[in-house]
C-alpha cells in the first residue's frame, strides 16, 4: 500500500525490539495490491452509490415529496 509504514508509532519508540520481525509480519497480513481493482469492489461501490438514488425514486414514485418541491 502506497504510503504505509509497516512500523506504528509504538515500533519506532521502543528500544531494543526486534522492528525487522514486526514489520515482516506486518507485511505479510496486509491486502494484496490489487484489491481495489477486482470487479468485487467495482459492484460495490456502485451499488454503495445507486441505493440512495433508487430510495430517493421509490420515495417520488410513492408520493413523497422531497425538499418540498
Amino acid at each position: 500500500m502506497v504510503g504505509v509504514s509497516p512500523l506504528s508509532e509504538s515500533d519506532l519508540k521502543a528500544d531494543g525490539a526486534d522492528l525487522e520481525a514486526r514489520a515482516r509480519d506486518r507485511a505479510a497480513v496486509e491486502p494484496p495490491a490489487d484489491a481495489l481493482e477486482k470487479p468485487s469492489v467495482a459492484v460495490f461501490f456502485f451499488a454503495l452509490g445507486a441505493a440512495p438514488v433508487l430510495l430517493l425514486l421509490a420515495g417520488v414514485l410513492g408520493g413523497a415529496r422531497p425538499f418540498n418541491l
